[in-house]
């Protein structure tokens, strides 16, 4: 029978691991026999199977998992994948390549323990709204598992009225000034949204409730630094003097040349 095959090449050594690799349904009598002698003297055609994928549910029902089941064979040059007939006709039988799978009786579920309704606590969950006193816990059968086990849009709502849920903006202490003197620094602080009534952080809420914002920079004035201060004291001196001498200068009748003045300043 004719076959239409796909040839992969590979060295004789490198074809047949890779075989081997992909399915390990020897017989006894193929491995006590050299691996190139059996790939030239028997025609190695056989189901090769891939690993099963994930089952398609995850708990409470029954589901299916896959399987890729090929026809191949293997030489000393190449393996060939053939098509299904050529093993059909072999009377090999061919391997399923779907079986059912639960991977659990039971699926995750929220429930809240020590329910009591006609209590809201201030455990806020948004402005004007506390929780239902209770311990909401995620539960497969009688066992508490994680919480990320447990489909958030199945989360049961546990608000109630309570107006001692408003949110206030925290505000840090300014940081010093960015400059230390000789100009105008920027000062800045950190803001953090609350519970009013007992501190604990709120998450985004403020911004969502549009709840106005504090400044977070200002600018800051500085004093002048040490070095401005006698740098402005010794112009003002040398401005006096030269005043002082370009007057002289002009009274002279006899056109002498006026001595130079040298200012020499220390600043410590």
């Amino acid at each position: 029978m004719n076959a239409t095959v796909t040839l992969t090449a590979r060295t004789p050594a490198a074809g047949f691991h890779d075989w081997v690799q992909r399915n390990r349904l020897w017989t006894k009598g193929m491995l006590s026999d050299d691996p190139k002698a059996i790939a030239i003297n028997h025609e190695i055609i056989q189901w090769v199977v891939g690993p099963w994928s994930t089952c398609s549910t995850s708990c409470g029902q029954t589901g299916q998992q896959f399987r890729v089941v090929r026809c191949e064979k293997v030489d000393s040059r190449f393996y060939q994948i053939l098509s299904d007939q050529v093993c059909i006709d072999k009377l090999l039988p061919k391997p399923p390549s779907t079986r059912k799978c639960l991977e659990s009786n039971k699926c995750p579920t929220w429930f809240v323990e020590n329910r009591d309704t006609s209590v809201c606590t201030d455990r806020c969950l948004d402005v004007g709204k506390g929780s239902i006193s209770g311990n909401l816990v995620c539960m497969i059968g009688e066992r508490t598992v994680a919480t990320k086990y447990c489909d958030k849009l199945d989360k049961p709502n546990m608000e109630c009225e309570n107006p001692i849920c408003q949110l206030r903006w925290n505000v840090s202490n300014w940081s010093q000034c960015s400059r230390s003197c000789g100009g105008v620094g920027v000062q800045a602080r950190h803001l953090l949204c609350t519970w009013s009534h007992n501190g604990e952080l709120a998450g985004s809420l403020c911004y969502s409730h549009q709840l106005a914002i504090p400044d977070v920079i200002r600018s800051c004035e500085v004093p002048p630094c040490k070095l401005d201060i006698y740098a402005h004291f010794v112009i003002s001196i040398y401005t006096c003097i030269r005043k002082n001498y370009l007057d002289a200068l002009k009274k002279t009748s006899n056109k002498q040349p006026v001595p130079s003045i040298t200012i020499l300043y220390i600043i410590s």
